[in-house]
Order: C-alpha cells, then structure tokens, then sequence
C-alpha cells in the first residue's frame, strides 16, 4: 500500500516552484529537510533528482536519487523514465539494460515503453536480432495503433541495418 503524505506533497510543490523560480539552494534545503523527515520518501527522491537531472545537471546525484526512488517504489514509473533519459544521453546501456531487466518483472510499469528502450539498447550496441525481439515483444504489449505503426517501422529499419551489416562483412570477405 502506498502511503501519502500531505506534508510531503506540498513540500515537494513548494520546492518545484523554487526550482521553476531559479532558487535551487532554497529548492534543495526544502528538499533535505524533507529527506530528514521521510529518507524513504520515493517522491521525495524522484523531484530532487529530477532537479539534479535538468535543472542542475548534477548527473551523478540525478542518478542516486532515481535509483533511490526506485528502491522505495519499484512501480512509480517517474524515476525510472528519468533514469532511462539520463543513461540513454550517457551511453551507459549495460547498466540501464539489468535495470531494465529488473524493472520488466513488475506488471505495474509500462512494459512497453521498457521493451521498446531494451530494443533502443540493443539496435545501439549492433545486436539486431536481439533488437528486432524486443520491438516484437513491445508491438505485442501495445494498446496505441501510432505506437504500433512506429514499432513496425523500427522492425523494418533495424531488418534493413542487419542486412547491410551482413553485405558488408560478406564484400569485405571476397
């Protein structure tokens, strides 16, 4: 059961519009004396994190915060879109794909938009087949026919870079 705390949600307010003002020491004493009260918090966790992440691009403390929020609400999707923005522009893909992996066990999440960036992983790091799975696996959990029509395209595209990949090697062997 989650848990609510009303304390905490206008503390969290209050320290997003400081951050929206430009204030961020004021922004991140709120957000301390918050973590002082309840260091178990996710919320907590993900709004200080996403201040860290785009507002003061401290990219280290952005991800400890997300992965904190993630530890004490394994289904509140927020941090876990943070996170996958923040190693996705960082090319950390070994580290975002376990948690990936991890977090796809939870029915909760949008499984689709964590298969779809398993399938982003994979097509970065030229594992195609492995690509081609998870976009598969992701047309299959979609609901949207936009999301569907772009799945499909990203098949073909990932389809058409496997094949040049193996036209290359072959020209390269004769």
């Amino acid at each position: 059961m989650k848990i609510v705390d009303d304390s905490m949600e206008q503390l969290i307010t209050i320290a997003e519009d400081a951050v929206y003002d430009g204030e961020y020491r004021q922004a991140k004493s709120l957000y301390e004396s918050g973590l002082m009260d309840e260091p178990g918090y996710p919320k907590l966790h993900a709004s200080l994190a996403w201040m860290y992440h785009y507002h003061q691009e401290n990219f280290e403390l952005a991800e400890r915060h997300y992965l904190l929020s993630i530890h004490f609400d394994p289904s509140y999707e927020y941090p876990l879109n943070g996170l996958i923005d923040l190693m996705m522009t960082q090319k950390r893909y070994a580290f975002l794909k376990s948690k990936l992996l991890i977090a796809q066990k939870n029915q909760e999440l949008d499984q689709e938009h964590i298969l779809r960036t398993l399938g982003k992983i994979a097509e970065r790091q030229g594992e195609f087949i492995e690509a081609i799975k998870y976009y598969r696996m992701a047309m299959m959990e979609s609901t949207d026919n936009d999301d569907s029509a772009e799945l499909k395209k990203d098949v073909k595209r990932i389809r058409m870079k496997r094949f040049k990949t193996i036209l290359k090697r072959w020209q390269l062997q004769s």
